[in-house]
């Protein structure tokens, strides 16, 4: 179960999109974001969701999987359709007797528009998040960041808060259900009227607290004792270098994505 809740937790398979470099991930990325946002006919979205289903087939992720990490958005997605079908203006399909809205033909091309929008600037976000290891993805951006030192802004820095932020994501979501079955073998229910779950709700959220900081005082302290941050230029177990792939795969995305923006 909480597999299925962890968002964007890294998926192993021996494929293609695995092996490029997160660097590459990262820039071809921009491409599409800026692509997807700026599209502005459903031709446009509909292509990139066929070149976004060819994707995951290549990284040999199941869709199945796929999808799981999309379950959490789902909801923001049904708001954005149902926002601009009830508040759309135009041709009136039919009309909510108690509350009267009207929901038009503009304001549900609209809503399956952006809530098409919105899937896709998620999904390929999670997809590079599945085929990147978190210490690859950490050093990726350390790395790209590294001409903005110049500018006083510390790299490495942001990079290790990323590495941690995204290893404490399963971390925590296993606390939350340790927590969550303890309090409940103590006779606390979760379940029943909103007043009383949200005034129970109390001995889940503290414990959690205590548990976030107990931890991160923990982590503080090794860090120190590891004498970070340390001096001179660091190094790195695996140097990334560009292959010949990632050139092929950042000139493809690119094309795909212009080609696909002019439609």
């Amino acid at each position: 179960m909480l597999q299925n809740l962890t968002l964007g937790q890294y998926c192993p398979r021996k494929s293609l999109i695995h092996r490029l470099d997160p660097r590459t991930k990262f820039l071809t990325l921009i491409p599409i974001v800026i692509a997807v946002t700026l599209g502005q006919n459903f031709l446009t979205h509909l292509s990139f969701l066929v070149f976004l289903m060819v994707v995951i087939r290549l990284s040999k992720i199941p869709f199945a999987h796929f999808f799981r990490q999309l379950r959490i958005f789902f909801w923001i997605i049904i708001f954005t359709f149902f926002l601009h079908s009830f508040f759309g203006e135009g041709n009136p399909i039919f009309q909510i007797p108690i509350v009267g809205f009207s929901v038009t033909e503009e304001g549900v091309s609209k809503g399956l528009f952006f809530g098409l929008r919105l899937l896709l600037l998620i999904s390929f976000s999670i997809l590079v998040m599945l085929t990147t290891p978190p210490t690859d993805m950490t050093d990726g951006l350390e790395k790209l960041l590294r001409p903005l030192r110049k500018t006083g802004l510390k790299p490495d820095r942001f990079a290790l808060m990323l590495g941690i932020t995204l290893r404490f994501i399963p971390v925590l979501f296993e606390e939350s259900d340790r927590i969550r079955k303890a309090q409940a073998a103590r006779g606390v229910h979760f379940e029943g009227k909103i007043v009383s779950r949200i005034r129970n709700l109390a001995s889940l959220v503290i414990p959690m607290f205590i548990s976030v900081f107990n931890r991160a005082d923990a982590l503080a302290f090794a860090l120190e004792a590891r004498g970070y941050p340390g001096s001179g230029s660091r190094t790195y177990y695996n140097d990334l270098k560009f292959k010949t792939s990632d050139i092929i795969a950042a000139v493809t995305v690119i094309s795909i994505a212009s080609g696909t923006y002019l439609l």
